[in-house]
């Protein structure tokens, strides 16, 4: 008797996810329909409304997958001097950002944003925010271990990857060029990186 191996909730969501990601990169949110979904990935609407609430809550699962995996890895050792752990932070962080699957998926979020504002909702709290949280973290260790003033720990952490994007990223981002190399990518960390140390007031030097 033949037998057949059950598909569990793990796996469906995970095809779900990525036949959604497939997708939406592909025809962008508005070209992209539920039905168009469950047809590349199986199973029902109803099942699809009930795990995600629809084609906003799939879209923003879709953005927030890929980020939560990333920030798993944004750890530190604890003698590592800030400008190192930050410096490599920065740099996987804009190496991310400037991936072609997260380029396409933030120019997809600005077309979508206004008619739609709880996909750049979204984008910002499940996706973006994601990134920010490790950053956020570390900073509060350094404040722990006295390295560090007391500070807004995420509202710094925002800033400093905001700080990654100008340059570089934001001309990937509209076009104006197509790739950007190592070197690149280490000379824009580093000037965000020792910018941003000296406005929390840390010896570079030290």
């Amino acid at each position: 008797m033949k037998k057949f191996s059950r598909i569990t909730a793990d796996d469906r969501r995970r095809r779900i996810l990525e036949a959604a990601g497939d997708l939406f990169l592909k025809n962008g949110y508005e070209g992209t329909s539920l039905n168009d979904i469950i047809r590349a990935a199986g199973g029902s609407k109803a099942t699809l409304v009930e795990q995600f609430g629809g084609k906003a809550g799939l879209f923003a699962a879709v953005l927030e997958s890929p980020a939560v995996e990333f920030a798993k890895n944004l750890t530190a050792p604890p003698a590592e001097p800030p400008q190192a752990t930050l410096q490599r932070f920065g740099e996987a962080i804009l190496g991310f950002y400037l991936s072609p699957s997260a380029v396409l998926a933030y120019r997809g979020v600005i077309a979508a944003g206004p008619g739609n504002p709880e996909i750049a909702r979204a984008f910002y709290q499940r996706a973006h925010q994601r990134i920010v949280a490790p950053v956020a973290r570390q900073l509060r260790l350094w404040h722990q271990c006295g390295m560090l003033a007391d500070i807004d720990f995420h509202a710094e952490a925002d800033r400093f990857t905001h700080m990654l994007r100008s340059g570089i990223y934001e001309q990937r981002l509209l076009g104006a060029i197509e790739r950007t190399t190592r070197t690149e990518i280490s000379q824009q960390v580093n000037g965000a990186v020792r910018m941003f140390l000296r406005g929390l007031g840390h010896d570079l030097n030290g």
